[in-house]
């Protein structure tokens, strides 16, 4: 039996409300379902390979990777702009990705849609996405006869109260 960890970030608009907006109507919820002696011994230490390699930092102060800070070439990311540097850094991060043992579950839900078929019994976007990603991992995890935890991205003081709230109400 090995033991497993799934980190959770998300992607889009949590919130209930504004689904008109293009920009508010989706929420994405992806999970990177790692063993985590794998984790630990190669994936990670990898991981911190190549952000050293491409935007050396003082590990007091680690690059953390975030898609929007990366595509607008902020904080760490500056040296992308470069046009070499910016190709060299792709192409090891593919390989990267390439290279490593891990599997993924991702979650979209539309939540205009959501609210439009369910309207007041509609479950919270967050909620409803994080159950059906669990329900996947978990679902895994039992096929394969192994245990494992979670660890989801920290969103905020409130937003955090509510992750645990939902990761309560699943469990």
């Amino acid at each position: 039996m090995h033991k497993y960890r799934i980190y959770i970030d998300e992607s889009g608009d949590h919130t209930l409300y504004r689904t008109d907006e293009p920009s508010k109507r989706y929420l994405g919820l992806t999970g990177i379902m790692v063993e985590c002696d794998y984790y630990r011994e190669t994936f990670h230490p990898q991981l911190e390979a190549l952000k050293q390699k491409h935007f050396p930092y003082n590990p007091d102060d680690p690059v953390i990777i975030h898609r929007e800070n990366m595509i607008n070439k902020q904080g760490a990311f500056w040296r992308l702009r470069d046009a070499d540097k910016e190709k060299s850094f792709n192409e090891d991060l593919l390989k990267f990705l390439n290279d490593q043992q891990y599997i993924i579950f991702s979650v979209v839900i539309d939540k205009e849609n959501h609210y439009k078929r369910y309207g007041e019994a509609a479950r919270h976007p967050y909620l409803y996405s994080l159950t059906a990603l669990l329900e996947r991992y978990c679902g895994k995890l039992n096929f394969d006869n192994n245990n494992g935890d979670v660890l989801a991205e920290s969103r905020g003081g409130t937003e955090d109260r509510q992750l645990k709230l939902a990761y309560d109400r699943f469990i």
